[in-house]
């Protein structure tokens, strides 16, 4: 007799983002629960925290409060990963299945989002220039291109090559932003990351 005690799947549901509507996601199910964590694309969203991950008890995910800007950051990870693993076949970051984690709900009056190296974080906001958590889409792709900026050209955070950083992640936190929502990149009205914040 064989008796399951690890249950992990990958599992299509839905996520009622606070940005982008209602998205289709994919998360993991434990067996009792489902999970802000896939297996695919090698990737969780986490309470800064806390430090668990996203749980609910169905594949519809409607978080309240805070809580809901988890849900696009979860979405932005995973559009992140599909722009450069279907426009350049990479896998990951590093091109290798890095495991990508967001933390998420970093705060209170943390006004913020950055890279560190291992992960990305994602500040509630100040409560003056950004009014509501920093999970927009564009700033999402924005910090997960600093981590592909470390693994390829590992320009250092400092002078030019400082703002050659930056500006690498800009323009791909609107380039994924826009395959994302399907909207052609040289129809592009603005180059703001991050208005909705």
């Amino acid at each position: 007799t064989e008796t399951e005690r690890i249950h992990d799947a990958d599992t299509p549901g839905t996520a009622n983002t606070a940005y982008s509507g209602v998205r289709p996601i994919i998360m993991d199910f434990t067996g009792t629960e489902y999970r802000l964590y896939e297996t695919g694309r090698n990737m969780e969203t986490i309470d800064y925290n806390t430090f668990l991950t996203y749980t609910n008890p169905t594949t519809t995910w409607n978080l309240v409060g805070l809580d809901q800007y988890a849900l696009d950051a979860h979405w932005g990870t995973e559009m992140t990963y599909d722009y450069f693993f279907i426009n350049y076949g990479r896998d990951g970051l590093d091109g290798a299945g890095f495991f990508l984690t967001s933390n998420v709900n970093e705060g209170p009056g943390f006004g913020n989002a950055y890279w560190d190296g291992a992960s990305a974080h994602y500040g509630d906001g100040d409560g003056f220039l950004f009014t509501t958590p920093l999970t927009t889409i564009g700033v999402v792709a924005h910090e997960m291109t600093h981590g592909l900026t470390q693994f390829t050209a590992g320009l250092d955070y400092w002078g030019e090559s400082g703002a050659l950083n930056e500006s690498f992640s800009d323009i791909f936190g609107l380039a994924v932003d826009k395959y994302a929502r399907n909207i052609d990149l040289n129809l592009a009205s603005s180059w703001l990351v991050g208005a909705e914040c």
